[in-house]
């Protein structure tokens, strides 16, 4: 963690004077980088990249394993360094064949992402992890062909727009938010998630602890809803639905937060709260990511009278 502080600072006090630098870690070393690019083709497996606030161009394939740090998905709580933004000059971010066990935290991705682009560079793709990230109202695609050999894919404190599983296999998704349709999920979990559209041709899928705005189950096949809020109960006979919470209103108007007298507050299976701010991985506003955040930086563009300068820097350690 004091490796990881210093780069963070190192990364802000450069960015004050020159361009905001990219901290490789790797081997107990850490060198910097001006592009993403350059970062990633200097990284080894195993290796991880602490970007700053600002627009990075990917690489035209992640296709090693590497966790990726940004300095925040959302610019309203990244306001002393910026939000971390990647973008790719050509259709979409690709994940592909040799990224397995790799993470990404922190992130707005500003261009659809996919894992495993196509139908030869889509396998051995297995536990990737994306914590706070905002998917910027792109689509998140497992796959080029359905099955999708893609799986075991973690989505923990996100935004996604649509969400396109392929049928990939034992997916979660944690506390995040699904702006737009969700569909053919297979044998996968969400818990204390909103999803906000529709659902479709998901298969023996468990939602535990969510709320539902779509027709619950109408397109769905033996999947289960457990503790949940739906808007709309209860489609399709092969489903099963346990413990289904009703209230109006739902939500306070800005945040998600349950209203008042919702008997979805410590109604979830664990006596916490359905939807993001209940269960193991509660949502923090402005989906902070777990490496030091930088709140608060003050740094003059001039000395003092002694030739130095007065550094006023505030990092928040976080929980998770």
């Amino acid at each position: 963690m004091r490796g990881l502080f210093i780069a963070c600072l190192l990364m802000v006090t450069t960015s004050c004077f020159t361009q905001a630098l990219i901290a490789r870690s790797s081997l107990g070393a850490t060198t910097f980088y001006t592009t993403l690019n350059s970062a990633y083709s200097a990284c080894i497996n195993g290796d991880t990249l602490y970007l700053p606030g600002g627009a990075f161009e990917a690489p035209s394939q992640f296709i090693k394993r590497l966790h990726i740090f940004g300095a925040g998905a959302k610019i309203d709580s990244s306001i002393a360094t910026g939000n971390t933004k990647i973008f790719t000059l050509g259709t979409e971010i690709k994940i592909n064949t040799g990224a397995a066990f790799s993470s990404f935290e922190g992130i707005y991705f500003d261009d659809p992402v996919v894992i495993g682009s196509t139908a030869a560079l889509d396998n051995d793709l297995n536990n990737i992890v994306f914590k706070s990230c905002d998917f910027g109202g792109h689509e998140l695609k497992f796959g080029a062909t359905i099955p999708s050999p893609v799986n075991n894919i973690s989505v923990i404190n996100c935004i996604v727009s649509t969400l396109s599983a392929q049928k990939a296999e034992n997916c979660v998704y944690y506390n995040s938010i699904f702006y737009g349709i969700v569909y053919n999920t297979k044998n996968s979990f969400f818990k204390n998630s909103l999803l906000l559209n529709s659902q479709q041709f998901n298969e023996n899928t468990t939602y535990e602890n969510c709320y539902l705005a779509g027709l619950a189950g109408f397109y769905d096949t033996y999947c289960y809803f457990l503790n949940c809020i739906l808007a709309s109960c209860c489609n399709g006979p092969t489903n099963n639905f346990v413990n289904t919470i009703n209230c109006s209103p739902v939500f306070t108007v800005t945040d998600y937060h349950l209203a008042a007298g919702c008997a979805g507050i410590n109604g979830g299976t664990d006596g916490t709260d359905v939807g993001i701010y209940g269960g193991a991985f509660a949502w923090k506003g402005g989906i902070i990511p777990t490496n030091p955040h930088i709140s608060f930086k003050l740094i003059p563009d001039v000395s003092n009278s002694e030739g130095t300068f007065d550094v006023n820097i505030k990092v928040n350690a976080q929980d998770n």
